[in-house]
């Protein structure tokens, strides 16, 4: 089996997420990766093994979400929900994402905690069960203090949205390119995400545009972290046979946050009140079965596909 990419992130892709996936398997057949970064021709050239596509990106229609001024932005976007608005299903064997969609060959992926995962090499069911374990018995630190954003950029005023609103009450450190006011992050954690959100009480980590099912992996990292997440995403129901919403504070788009912000402030003077709230499980009991049985369902959809391909040519 050979395993290659096209229009692909700029990547090592001997150590790609899915090139280490297959490694485990015993998949005969080459196999080519494809996403948006790139023409959506380069799909169609003559390719004798399994075509997947894969996106981490939300694919929905740009109308009706925040106004942006951020031309690189928009056009990602326009592009994402355009040329690859069904995620190139017509073209390939298997088509995978975030969104949830009908299309007949298509899987929606949790990529967030599968990220989460991937970079602690928990592949069996007793390492997601420990890692899930630790993280739902967590011992919060009372020194933890103030909340950290990271960010590369606010494409559609998401993280805008929130922070403004927070700047009036608490100090935010930003810690990412968007709105930067400290290089603590690069310097002192070498861009260590999850050991330097240890620092902090609260992490903002929106999603860079709202839709149903599009979860990214910030929400997960905030919760490895220990921190309490400050999320807007997914339509506030992210992951739900995964995740336990009472440990994630949801903003809203249209209300005023009068609720959350006194929640923040309880949580930032009441140690005893961020302890409980801290100690509450951030997976739900299936949670385990649920991020296991993904990466099982992946692999056994794709050896169907191999041996489909191995009947044809009998």
């Amino acid at each position: 089996m050979r395993v290659c990419y096209e229009n692909w992130w700029e990547e090592n892709t001997e150590t790609a997420f899915f090139t280490k996936l297959l490694s485990r398997t015993k998949i005969e057949s080459d196999i080519c990766f494809y996403s948006v970064f790139g023409d959506r021709k380069n799909i169609n050239k003559k390719f004798d093994g399994i075509k997947i596509f894969f996106s981490a990106e939300n694919h929905d229609p740009i109308e009706g979400l925040f106004e942006s001024k951020n031309e690189d932005f928009i056009n990602s976007r326009t592009k994402f929900s355009g040329e690859y608005g069904d995620f190139a299903s017509p073209d390939v064997d298997l088509a995978l994402g975030l969104m949830n969609r009908s299309y007949p060959n298509y899987m929606r992926i949790p990529i967030g905690a599968w990220c989460c995962l991937d970079s602690c090499g928990m592949h069996s069911k007793e390492a997601i069960k420990q890692y899930v374990d630790n993280v739902n018995h967590y011992k919060p630190n009372i020194r933890r203090h103030g909340m950290a954003c990271i960010a590369r950029h606010d494409g559609m005023g998401t993280r805008t949205m929130i922070c403004d609103q927070l700047e009036k009450n608490f100090l935010i450190t930003y810690a990412g390119s968007w709105r930067n006011n400290t290089d603590a992050l690069w310097k002192r954690y070498a861009d260590d995400k999850i050991k330097y959100l240890n620092n902090f009480r609260f992490c903002i980590c929106a999603e860079n545009s709202d839709a149903e099912g599009y979860c990214t992996e910030k929400l997960y990292d905030a919760i490895s972290a220990g921190t309490i997440p400050i999320y807007y995403g997914a339509h506030n129901n992210p992951d739900p046979d995964i995740l336990n919403k009472d440990a994630i504070i949801f903003w809203d788009k249209d209300g005023d946050n009068i609720l959350q912000i006194e929640m923040i402030k309880r949580l930032t003077e009441d140690d005893e009140y961020y302890k409980a709230f801290v100690e509450q499980p951030k997976f739900k009991n299936e949670a385990i079965d649920a991020i296991f049985n993904l990466e099982e369902d992946v692999i056994n959809k794709i050896a169907d596909i191999d041996e489909s391909r191995k009947e044809i040519h009998i």
